[in-house]
């Protein structure tokens, strides 16, 4: 919330108001401030008044119990006592409510109000939200100092020598040094994975948060440790909640045990008006991006809308994650083809016609909810059947609940690889964000202000301003001995993501082939107030010092395989570019060779989404009127020819049609309707 600008000594970056009120009005959104303003300032109903605020006070509790979880500190802070003291009014306020409802609501409304907001201000729930935006920061500090402790050691110390000394500390050996010791301890003992992360994802009241109860095991909603449910929006922020029976993987070498913790994203509200969509698809994808869940549950009780497939289209592509469907809220329909098919209520019909329709009825609602590549899971959740048949029916049959169960653990435990390698990822990030970009800036300018706000100073080619180049590669240990160390692991780097010569003779590069649509803006940081800028100095470190750090035991030399660095970019320690082609290319033609394809005609080409398998990859060109109707659209081999650059699209009987890429544009002659025609795919 500080713009930098040329400040002498002592002077200080200036408060931006525009960007600090922005930031709140996008959180009194998030946390659904205003409807509890409307609960407090208007008539309403005691019930509905009781529902607000043990959502928000399960939403609380959940936050500070992971934060406690996972935090080795014994002592509670000034922080945690003011969390507590919250937690204990919201619960003394339900339970007062709850027996008094009828003639003490304005009470418990002026209750409520002081409890969520700070004293003396006329922002309701402001203290609310600074609590829980103190303790999402806080789990995340915890889970990286518990899962990377020595690199966590290591930054606090590298931390309070700037606050102290005069010299810069960090260097980059002692980076991949301590993630090495990190990375070792999380492979070291084969039958223990980390803890899979699993986020649910979905439209408001789809059945998000009673699937996740499901899964949790839980029978009862007055657990304090089950997810809120209701008809309006529950989850303000993505709460964790860790399984208590870890998922079991049945391997030939014996039962392996995965620990799992399922995330309650908040719900995305399908009928939120807003003048630009493209802005709030671009909202819930960053909600969906800062869960960092390695797999993801899509809950829909209805038909997908095409909103919904961008969001897997999101997971899938841009994060490279699993992504599952599940048709929740399943038995409302199935009660419905029962009376259907047999004319009467379901506990009237007779277990001959029960069994005698129900193949049919659950092939009838597995059509119908199935978009191609996609396996559906049909799951009614509910721990409140809505009637007498509803409540029968689920004593009867789980419908998929089993399968997806059984599924979920094998999909775990495929994950553990890149689990590893992500977190290694997320690792050097970190310090590098925090120790070297910031703090160097900080050690330099000597700015006295508070660390909160420290992560927004520009980082990378801003630096030289202030020291030579030089003077930087020898503030972060970068000499000929890091040289020879470096060598020795033969690292090959794409060359377009290599930004600096610093690197360039101690790794060796490749012609970049393709960038994927995302950069370093879109990955963002594990910490969530750092920021990645794309094409510095400081990047082309995280870009070097990720893939040594795991190229240095035979563990990291396994993630290593599957390794893209930093931005995402391929990268390898053996010399070959792990390439992938997978992605969506959009083109216009260049030439109609005496055809008749006619002007404003557009083409797409879609690869993948898989990498390619044996130099090959199916593709799927569109075309396009200028309307942007379609045309038609087929489906072709891409292949790879002897040339690292040069392909060719198998049409089948015999016909192929060469490719090239020149200078990142995937050019290639077309044909429709027999004639040929020149076009160039450029990725987005």
């Amino acid at each position: 919330m500080y713009c930098l600008k040329e400040y002498p000594i002592e002077c200080y970056p200036e408060e931006i108001d525009i960007l600090k009120q922005q930031i709140w009005n996008d959180k009194v959104i998030q946390y659904g401030v205003e409807r509890t303003k409307h609960l407090l300032t208007a008539n309403c109903d005691p019930k509905e008044l009781y529902f607000d605020i043990d959502c928000r006070r399960r939403q609380l509790l959940n936050l500070f119990s992971t934060h406690k979880r996972i935090c080795n500190e014994t002592h509670a802070n000034e922080t945690d006592v003011e969390i507590e003291n919250m937690i204990n009014q919201l619960s003394n306020i339900v339970l007062h409510l709850k027996s008094h409802a009828s003639n003490s609501v304005e009470l418990h409304k002026m209750l409520y109000r002081q409890a969520i907001s700070l004293p003396d201000s006329d922002d309701i729930g402001s203290l609310y939200i600074r609590l829980c935006e103190q303790l999402s920061v806080d789990i995340t500090n915890d889970e990286f100092s518990s899962i990377f402790p020595n690199s966590h050691k290591k930054m606090n110390d590298w931390m309070y020598e700037h606050a102290v000394g005069e010299d810069f500390q960090p260097k980059l050996f002692d980076v991949i040094n301590a993630i090495e010791q990190d990375l070792i301890s999380q492979w070291s003992n084969p039958s223990v994975t980390p803890s899979t992360t699993i986020g649910v994802i979905g439209y408001t009241n789809a059945g998000k948060s009673s699937l996740l109860n499901r899964l949790l095991g839980l029978e009862s909603l007055n657990d304090d440790e089950a997810a809120p449910i209701g008809s309006m929006k529950t989850t303000y922020a993505a709460l964790r909640f860790n399984r208590k029976e870890p998922l079991i993987y049945h391997s030939k070498n014996g039962n392996i045990q995965i620990p799992v913790t399922l995330v309650d994203i908040q719900g995305h509200d399908k009928n939120r008006i807003s003048n630009n969509n493209m802005i709030e698809a671009g909202n819930y994808h960053n909600e969906i991006k800062k869960a960092n869940c390695d797999i993801y549950i899509l809950v829909t009780d209805d038909d997908l809308h095409d909103e919904q497939k961008d969001w897997m289209t999101f997971i899938r592509e841009n994060l490279n994650r699993e992504c599952i469907l599940v048709r929740s809220k399943v038995d409302n329909l199935y009660l419905t083809k029962m009376r259907e098919l047999s004319g009467n209520f379901y506990i009237k019909t007779t277990q001959e016609e029960r069994f005698q329709y129900h193949t049919m009825i659950m092939d009838q609602i597995r059509s119908q909810n199935t978009i191609p590549s996609n396996k559906i899971y049909l799951i009614s959740a509910d721990y409140q059947p809505s009637s007498i048949d509803a409540d029968l029916l689920l004593a009867e049959h789980s419908f998929d609940f089993d399968l997806l169960l059984n599924d979920l653990s094998s999909l775990a435990f495929k994950v553990r690889t890149s689990r590893i390698h992500q977190l290694a990822k997320q690792a050097v990030n970190r310090v590098i964000n925090t120790c070297f970009r910031r703090g160097y800036v900080l050690n330099v300018m000597k700015y006295k202000i508070a660390a909160g706000f420290a992560a927004i100073i520009p980082f990378g080619d801003q630096l030289p301003r202030y020291l030579s180049r030089d003077k930087i590669r020898e503030a972060f240990g970068i000499n000929d001995d890091f040289s020879q160390y470096l060598i020795q692991f033969n690292l090959t780097i794409e060359d377009g993501s290599l930004q600096t010569s610093v690197f360039r003779t101690y790794v060796a590069t490749q012609e970049t082939k393709k960038k994927p649509k995302f950069d370093a803006k879109a990955i963002g940081t594990v910490a969530g107030h750092t920021t990645a800028v794309v094409g510095t100095f400081s990047d082309d470190i995280v870009r070097i010092a990720a893939p040594t750090a795991t190229a240095l035991s035979t563990a990291g030399r396994i993630v290593l395989t599957a390794a893209t660095i930093g931005i995402g970019w391929p990268i390898s320690a053996s010399g070959n570019v792990q390439t992938n082609w997978a992605g969506t290319w959009h083109g216009t033609p260049e030439a109609y060779p005496g055809g008749e394809l006619g002007h404003g005609w557009n083409m797409t080409m879609k690869i993948g989404p898989y990498s390619m398998t044996g130099n090959t990859c199916t593709m799927r060109q569109s075309f396009f009127t200028g309307s942007s109707a379609l045309r038609d659209t087929k489906n072709y081999r891409f292949y790879r020819r002897t040339g690292a650059d040069d392909l060719y699209i198998d049409e089948g009987n015999g016909v192929k049609i060469a490719s090239q890429y020149i200078n990142d544009v995937l050019v290639s002659p077309f044909k429709y309707n027999d004639v040929y025609a020149a076009n160039a795919w450029r990725y987005p």
